[in-house]
């Protein structure tokens, strides 16, 4: 079976910004504290137990389903066995960098800048969100993709006749997101990204450097496929080889593609291959 759960802190899941806090019978809002990749890991962990399930034959996620699947490597059953047989990380490091943190930051920032966020409701600051979405997009995509589907062109007709293709499709993806996102749950789900290290409070040490990783990959056993993208600008091809580098039974591919970031969701032939390759050899007695 496949299982696939929403994240804490997710306007679908069950516990964001926009629940209702018991205490008052409001939307929490801005007071909903910054929930952590492990808090999700844990609570889709109970989700399993509540199920009936013993054990997983493999995590697999993008980005910051990525991390998710990392923070699996970790749980182990009543015999303290890994609970999570196989691992494949897609487009993601070990920790989240200085680069992507200030990437989510910048994002922050548009939000915050939005007068709603703190001079009204904050859940109607859909303007800083479409802002922040049109940047999250850039970062998604690279140089090539956008010259490949947008160009020089303008376009004709629609909400946006007369402006420049590129332009108009950040605006589109920025519209696309505020009817059906919300900006505090936005901005909680870029800093949960943040809180991502696998070495935090399992390396022995309070470093921030490749021994301290290294430790933390020493507790995990299971084959791991880190499959890195080459044109991806945001998670970069290189965190993806760090993580097959440093776990014990790691293993690096690379999916070739001139759609960056976002490739993971469109060239699912090509990721299928990769998995499919990798799994065969480690799924085998």
């Amino acid at each position: 079976f496949v299982v696939c759960a929403n994240v804490l802190g997710s306007p679908y899941g069950t516990l964001s910004p926009v629940s209702a806090d018991p205490a008052t019978g409001r939307r929490y809002g801005r007071a909903f504290p910054v929930p952590t990749i492990r808090d999700t890991v844990r609570l889709h962990r109970r989700l399993l137990d509540a199920l009936g399930v013993r054990s997983v034959a493999l995590a697999i996620g993008g980005s910051m389903g990525g991390m998710q699947v990392l923070e699996w490597g970790f749980e182990t059953d009543g015999d303290g066995a890994p609970f999570v047989r196989a691992l494949c990380p897609i487009a993601v490091g070990a920790r989240h960098s200085a680069w992507c943190i200030a990437w989510s930051e910048a994002q922050r920032m548009a939000v915050a800048a939005d007068p709603a966020w703190s001079g009204g409701d904050p859940h109607a600051a859909t303007a800083g969100l479409a802002a922040a979405r049109a940047m999250a997009m850039i970062s998604y995509r690279t140089a090539e993709a956008f010259a490949m589907r947008q160009g020089r062109a303008v376009n004709a007709a629609g909400p946006y006749a007369g402006a420049l293709a590129a332009a108009a499709y950040l605006r589109h993806q920025g519209q696309k997101l505020i009817r059906r996102f919300d900006p505090v749950c936005y901005v909680r789900l870029t800093e949960m990204m943040d809180t991502h290290d696998i070495a935090r409070g399992r390396s022995g040490s309070a470093g921030n450097d490749e021994a301290a990783l290294a430790a933390a990959f020493a507790r995990l056993q299971q084959p791991l496929l880190a499959i890195g993208i080459d044109s991806d600008v945001l998670y970069m091809p290189s965190e993806a080889r760090e993580v097959a580098r440093l776990a014990p039974r790691g293993t690096y591919a690379e999916l070739a593609s001139p759609w960056g970031h976002d490739a993971f969701l469109i060239e699912f032939d090509a990721l299928d291959r990769l998995l499919r390759d990798w799994w065969d050899e480690a799924s085998s007695p």
